[in-house]
């Protein structure tokens, strides 16, 4: 296992706001893991360490931030002393050293996790194991990231929601695992106390992209640049939100669904369809389909299904009935069980077409 953190800002992200008698077990177990807390303290950087004439004892910011990171986890604390920051690199790729203080470098960042300067993690947020943080990059607000999440330059993850009925109650964001989060994207905490805003895994946020409160975000999904989630939304697996795309608040957007690029709903957006405009459906994404591996025999049930909802001008619940009476793939049984339980009405087709816009 790779030694642990190395830049001061990721130091308390595990135990902010959090004294020793509860610091979290896990968070003891990766940073402390033989009991003691073992410190690199370099004497040859006068900027962050330097020797008490009298007591011989390190003091500075290394030593300051090292005893207090010592005091929050309920561990002693051990100081091993070094001339040159090389002779740290070296005990740190013998396991002697569970927390150092240095440049970020290439050749160091083989054997060592480095966070980005600049970076703000304000407690109690809790990072997973092999999760980047790049610099100017926020984490925030009882934010818990899981592993191997990558965060880029600017991102502000777990700030308060922008509800005016906000009034400031303990809320939380909780990210699964391999998510990446592009420069200034912002994906905000829950607004109601106690609730939380979920991101599943392997998901990926462009620029500017954002989730508000209490959103739901399954897994493999893909939110691009200049896109806006509001409030309760939930994007199922492998959707699809185009650049510069809204969806207004507690709409559902179904299973590897994709809205084309500039498009806004208010209505639930049944799945593996492709919505444009003003929620219209016009197709089912094929490649989508195509690409996760759906067999053709089923796209071909869908896209029967699909024409029978969406393309013809009558009403929805005569379109159920004559889908329903049909044998159903699973697929096709999601897609008429996500119609039937929608709260908000699914999108319009494009009567009148005659085929799908693929």
């Amino acid at each position: 296992m790779r030694p642990t953190l190395a830049a001061l800002a990721i130091l308390f992200s595990s135990i902010s706001g959090v004294m020793a008698d509860n610091a979290p077990r896990d968070a003891v177990t990766a940073l402390a893991p033989t009991g003691t807390l073992r410190v690199a303290i370099n004497f040859g950087n006068t900027v962050l360490a330097q020797k008490d004439p009298a007591t011989g004892e390190p003091r500075g910011i290394s030593g300051d931030l090292a005893r207090e990171l010592a005091k929050r986890l309920g561990v002693p604390i051990a100081f091993t002393v070094f001339d040159a920051a090389g002779k740290v690199t070296d005990a740190v790729k013998k396991g002697e050293l569970d927390i150092v203080f240095l440049a970020i470098d290439p050749v160091r960042g083989a054997d060592i996790d480095f966070t980005g300067p600049y970076v703000v993690i304000e407690g109690p947020a809790r990072i997973g194991a092999r999760t980047r943080i790049l610099a100017h990059a926020v984490v925030t607000g009882g934010a818990v990231l899981g592993d191997d999440n990558v965060v880029h330059h600017g991102a502000v993850l777990g700030d308060v929601p922008q509800d005016v009925g906000f009034g400031g109650e303990e809320s939380f964001l909780r990210v699964g695992n391999g998510n990446v989060f592009r420069e200034n994207s912002t994906i905000h905490r829950g607004t109601k106390p106690g609730s939380e805003t979920v991101i599943g895994d392997r998901n990926y946020f462009m620029q500017n992209s954002h989730v508000a409160h209490n959103c739901r975000i399954g897994s493999e999904a893909v939110v691009a640049g200049g896109a806006l989630l509001s409030g309760y939304v939930q994007l199922g697996d492998r959707g699809f939100v185009s650049g510069n795309c809204v969806i207004h608040q507690f709409v559902r957007v179904g299973r590897l669904a994709l809205l084309r690029g500039l498009s806004r709903t208010s209505r639930d957006v049944p799945p593996f369809c492709i919505m444009d405009g003003t929620h219209t459906v016009r197709a089912i994404n094929l490649v989508g389909l195509r690409r996760a591996g759906l067999a053709p025999e089923t796209i071909r049930n869908l896209r029967d299904a699909f024409k029978i909802l969406f393309l013809r001008r009558r009403n929805l619940r005569h379109a159920l009935a004559e889908v329903e009476a049909a044998p159903m793939c699973p697929e096709v049984q999601e897609m008429v069980e996500f119609i039937r339980s929608s709260k908000r009405g699914v999108c319009f087709g494009a009567w009148g077409t005659g085929a799908e816009d693929d």
